[in-house]
């Protein structure tokens, strides 16, 4: 029988307290945690109350990464003395009169509820006006205690401030985040609204500078591409595709990417129900399935979708923030997204061409390898220390020419235009016997083959190549000058708002492992400088897709060694040769040597092996020898 060690001390003072009322000031702060988890919290509702007012314009200014200051001006429709004195009471709201209008939202919030838990927390002003009233009103709160109400001037709509935010609170000030943070948090909310509302101007400014400055644009197919076009590299939605599906009782607008352009994170995966931004694994499996087979695992398609579902068919409550919600038709909503993107990819799809993964040329452009995905491995390199020695046997010059004139005869038999390239060995055959190993060759555009005295070795080319480009990599830092090069014509980039404020909180970051950047006007950069492995790539593709990768390290101020050798990895996937690219005889013979000047070299930098040994023996054995 289990033993529990509980003193009597401890029993008899749990029943020592009797049952209370809790007083209003700790019941306003436990709701409160309910609403205001962070600044951004509060900026969402408010916007989300602006947005219900039926305003057009919206105004957010912060300081302090919002804990110092949040103010939102909206022009909606204001309200009356009576609604602004009651709006910080617990429990009022304009929004729902009866239990059943919790199943029938149509609006974001219940107006009012979430004011009296903001107003708990922090020094709280609230001015309002309604159309065509001569002056408005002004209440004030401090701490969830109604300070006074007032006559004022002011504009038709609704200005809210909230300054010195958890002031009451320390304990949950001290669990706020750096200032750059949460203003960081701040910006994605005012995005996802921006996202979803192309009909209303954002403004948004943090401390003195604007961040964003959006104008209202037409709630249609072209205002929202303008819309994401101003919030979203222009480049991404270029390979956007329209997305349009009416089932009656289920809507599905929007936009997703092109088979041929997906992205390296999920960073740009939107889904919007009813206008709520949320995280639904019913719809991202469905998109996923969509896109079964057409993109190579490692990299993900890009979505912005915009779905309208009757409000008695999903409950929006199932979540405190609302960020999920539950389909009482979930095989419906799954099977509908599915169709709808097939539908979009299906119709974008004449004209371009296809993704072939064992050797498409573009396929270096946007895949990452795969072990980039899953970064730690726990297997063991199957090349044992005894065998890392690699003492080939030289090849025969007959058996090269054999091989030579087969391969030529063959190839001048194809009509496919690839196959004429036809690569000459026998101008390598003196320098191939210089090597104690005798290349067999390619296979699959994946594998280089190598034959051994009394075992063949087969050779994961992109693993194996990374390893030896990380290394580089890593000493070419130490020297510094020889790691970053300049290039001859700085490149102008477009980023997103959101990557703006990143860079230039990063600059020096970002210098430091090899992108130089410097701000030249609104949205455009200048890049000047990039690692040296990186030069003869494409530089703007790989720095944007670098940016997206590192987001949540340079958000959050991650370690600088780990982020370093981090984007050490990145660089060395990226700079060396892919899976299906198809590889010459000096290139294979400079790998193999690599790998042969350092036989402690037996995985690649995420740990996975890029050696398969095999015995004659073995083979041997398959064929009763």
């Amino acid at each position: 029988m289990r033993s529990y060690n509980i003193s009597w001390y401890d029993f008899n003072f749990c029943f020592a307290m009797s049952i209370q009322i809790l007083p209003p000031n700790l019941r306003d702060q436990i709701a409160a945690g309910e609403v205001v988890e962070r600044p951004a919290s509060i900026v969402k509702e408010l916007v989300e109350n602006a947005v219900d007012a039926g305003a057009t314009q919206i105004e957010i200014l912060i300081k302090a990464g919002g804990k110092e200051l949040i103010e939102i001006q909206d022009n909606g429709k204001g309200m009356s003395r009576e609604d602004a004195e009651l709006s910080v009471e617990r429990y009022a709201t304009s929004k729902i009169s009866k239990i059943d209008d919790l199943y029938d939202i149509h609006t974001f919030g219940f107006r009012g509820e979430a004011l009296a838990s903001i107003a708990s927390v922090s020094d709280f002003s609230l001015k309002t006006k309604q159309t065509g009233e001569l002056s408005g009103i002004e209440v004030q709160a401090k701490g969830g205690k109604k300070d006074k109400t007032s006559e004022i001037g002011t504009k038709t709509g609704t200005k809210v401030i909230v300054k010195d935010l958890f002031f009451n609170v320390p304990a949950r000030l001290k669990f706020l985040k750096a200032d750059t943070t949460e203003s960081n948090y701040i910006l994605k909310t005012i995005q996802n609204f921006a996202i979803i509302h192309p009909n209303i101007s954002f403004k948004y400014t943090n401390n003195t500078k604007t961040v964003l400055d959006l104008r209202a644009e037409e709630d249609s197919v072209q205002g929202r591409q303008k819309r994401l076009e101003k919030l979203f590299r222009k480049e991404l939605i270029m390979h956007m595709k329209p997305v349009d599906l009416d089932l009656g009782y289920l809507k599905i607008r929007g936009f997703t990417v092109s088979q041929n352009s997906p992205q390296s994170n999920r960073n740009y995966q939107y889904a919007f129900v009813n206008q709520r931004n949320v995280e639904d694994r019913i719809i991202k499996a469905a998109v996923n399935e969509a896109y079964l087979n057409l993109i190579p695992r490692g990299v993900f398609p890009a979505y912005f979708l915009f779905i309208e579902i009757s409000p008695e068919l999903v409950d929006v409550n199932v979540h405190p923030r609302k960020t999920e919600v539950k389909f009482l038709k979930q095989q419906e909503v799954y099977l509908g997204v599915k169709k709808a993107v097939q539908e979009a990819l299906a119709a974008g799809a004449e004209g371009e061409r296809s993704v072939q993964f064992s050797n498409s040329s573009n396929f270096r452009s946007f895949s990452p390898s795969q072990e980039s995905i899953s970064p730690s491995y726990s297997h063991s390199s199957p090349v044992s220390k005894s065998s890392s020695s690699y003492s080939f046997s030289k090849p025969n010059k007959n058996e090269i020419s054999m091989a030579l004139d087969f391969s030529k005869n063959i190839l001048r038999s194809s009509d496919s235009e690839e196959s004429q390239e036809i690569v000459d060995f026998s101008q390598t055959s003196e320098e191939q016997n210089n090597y104690p190993w005798k290349i067999i060759g390619q296979a699959n555009l994946s594998y280089i083959i190598v034959e051994k005295e009394d075992q063949l070795y087969f050779i994961d080319q992109h693993a194996a190549d990374e390893r030896i480009k990380y290394e580089k990599v890593r000493k070419d830092y130490q020297k510094k000058e020889q790691f970053r090069q300049n290039l001859l014509i700085p490149l102008k980039i477009e980023v997103s708002p959101m990557q703006k404020e990143l860079l230039e909180e990063n600059l020096e970051t970002m210098k430091e492992i090899g992108f130089e950047v410097q701000n030249i006007g609104g949205n455009t950069f200048l890049l000047n400088t990039v690692p040296q492995e990186l030069a003869e790539l494409e530089v703007e593709k790989i720095f944007l897709d670098m940016l997206d990768k590192f987001e949540n390290e340079l958000k959050n101020k991650k370690d600088f060694t780990e982020l370093l050798d981090q984007s050490f990895k990145y660089i060395a996937c990226r700079s060396a040769v892919m899976f299906g690219d198809k590889m010459c005889m000096p290139e294979m013979q400079r790998l193999i040597q690599s790998i042969l000047e350092h036989p402690e070299y037996q995985t690649c930098p995420h740990g996975r092996p890029f050696i398969w040994q095999i015995p004659f023996t073995e083979i041997n054995k398959k064929f009763n020898r």
